[in-house]
């Protein structure tokens, strides 16, 4: 597996386990709050008054550190739920992002180049990275002889 894919890959994974743990942690923190909560209303109903004071004191407790930590969790998940999907691949490989701008320049003389240009408009370079043979083919711009039928690539 090459680098880039192996970004891409960790990169997915990051963030679907960013999503699993946020969403797992506010769901904890939920119970734990309506815990604390049926404690403080249990000590408010007691009789005994150390249960009263055991009871409120570690319902509140609870529900303050329960909302400390579905606080964080909420943070979390609206961070995870806002990152960019990753892109596999690079725009020249077809690969695009949603929602961004794709801008074709040419290495040359850097002007800007329809999506599809194959040549530059301004100084006649390849930018497409293919150099078409006689016979049809089309050969990656470095090979120097035709991959299908031989003959001596003209440049």
């Amino acid at each position: 597996m090459n680098k880039d894919k192996k970004v891409y890959k960790e990169a997915k994974y990051g963030k679907k386990s960013l999503l699993v743990f946020s969403s797992v942690l506010f769901a904890i923190s939920v119970g734990v709050i309506a815990f604390g909560i049926s404690l403080v209303v249990h000590g408010c109903k007691s009789d005994i008054s150390s249960q009263i004071a055991f009871n409120i004191s570690f319902g509140v407790m609870l529900i303050l550190l329960a909302l400390a930590s579905g606080s964080i969790s909420l943070v979390m998940l609206i961070t995870a739920l806002g990152m960019i999907n990753t892109n596999q691949g690079s725009v020249k490989d077809g690969n695009r992002a949603m929602g961004t701008i794709n801008i074709v320049k040419c290495a040359k003389c850097g002007t800007e180049l329809s999506e599809n240009a194959q040549y530059c408009t301004n100084c006649g370079q390849n930018v497409a990275g293919i150099v078409q043979c006689e016979c049809g083919e089309g050969n990656n711009i470095d090979a120097h002889f035709c991959s299908k039928c031989g003959k001596e690539l003209k440049k």
